[in-house]
């Protein structure tokens, strides 16, 4: 078996072959196209190979051409090799180095290593549209606090210390209440223009086609709408490449970190690997749970824990326990009971 390290960039890719006991056989660079990818098919030709990259935008299109031609082919997630990251000697011919090294140690089964899923055609369309969706809620959600900040600095206040600027009337009464005011009309300007983008993109995906059997399963929970049901998925994509809830969980970040040393085992923060915008959605669907009912499982795990634990550790807590219920949801086909 030979394990090829692939350090891709815009024009070139640099590659190191290694053997099973880890020599470096060979190393050379070639075009970052289709005829470049080509070269080192045909150079491990009649071998047994494999190739590891590290997951940019760079890679992805390289990587699914490697895949249309049945290489067995990964992308692996950059905050994973440390060694490439901090190292003193950063050369490309290093780089393809380590991942080579990686590589063969993962397929030893010697280290773990988190593997990126590239999404595909309307797949991945759907992705950046969430995406951008998400950011959008962000900036919104900024600009929001900009306004208060500003507010509260100037000593301004509306009628009954109203402070829902989302809505037609708040924004109006600012409007009309601070219309001199230059700053806090150009953020009430930024936060309309937010707005509108969000709402046009809603509607986009509030359309049939995104309407699949899974988001009307996950539609189902408590505290996940039409919208946030949509972006999971284009997180998921498909459950049927976790086998199990715990591989889920890792894959987006949320298992904790575990330290055995010394026979003394000490539990740390989660990972946070993975995209971090299943995190950030599974945050805004704690919040839901805990306006639902008192007696929803979530909601009573939260009550009962906030106060040994603190509110930051039982949210977290409360993150993985709706990302199980996500995983059972859509392994079992049928829509949440509440408990």
């Amino acid at each position: 078996m030979y394990y090829l390290g692939a350090d891709y960039h815009k024009d070139i890719v640099a590659v190191c072959i290694q053997n099973s006991r880890g020599k470096v056989v060979d190393e050379f660079e070639t075009s970052a196209d289709q005829e470049g990818l080509q070269k080192i098919i045909d150079r491990m030709s009649g071998e047994k190979w494999k190739i590891m990259g590290e997951s940019s935008g760079y890679s992805i299109n390289l990587h699914n051409y490697l895949l249309m031609k049945n290489v067995d082919t990964i992308l692996v997630d950059p905050t994973n090799i440390n060694l490439i990251t901090k190292s003193d000697k950063k050369t490309d011919r290093h780089d393809a180095n380590v991942l080579a090294t990686f590589l063969r140690l993962m397929d030893k089964g010697e280290i773990s290593l988190s593997i990126s899923f590239i999404v595909r055609d309307d797949q991945r369309d759907l992705r950046d549209i969430c995406r951008y969706r998400e950011s959008l809620g962000q900036s919104k959600g900024k600009c929001i606090q900009r306004i208060k900040s500003h507010m509260r600095v100037h000593d301004q206040k509306l009628e009954g210390d109203y402070d829902n600027y989302e809505t037609d009337k708040g924004q109006r009464m600012l409007r009309e209440a601070f219309a001199d005011d230059f700053i806090l009309m150009s953020m009430l300007d930024d936060l309309v223009y937010f707005m509108r983008k969000a709402e046009k993109i809603d509607r986009l995906l509030s359309e049939e086609k995104y309407r699949t059997p899974e988001v009307k399963l996950l539609s189902s929970i408590p505290g996940i709408g039409q919208l946030t049901a949509v972006q999971i998925m284009s997180m998921i994509v498909d459950v049927g490449r976790f086998p199990t809830a715990d591989k889920m969980r890792s894959y987006f970040g949320m298992s904790i970190r575990v330290m055995d040393s010394g026979g003394k085992i000490k539990h740390g923060h989660i990972t946070k690997k993975g995209d971090p915008m299943m995190r950030s959605i599974l945050g805004r669907v704690v919040n839901q749970f805990l306006k639902g009912p008192k007696d929803q499982s979530v909601r009573m795990y939260y009550d009962s824990h906030v106060d040994s634990l603190g509110s930051k550790k039982v949210r977290m807590a409360c993150m993985n326990k709706i990302l199980d219920i996500i995983f059972a949801v859509l392994k079992r086909g049928t829509p949440y009971i509440s408990r």
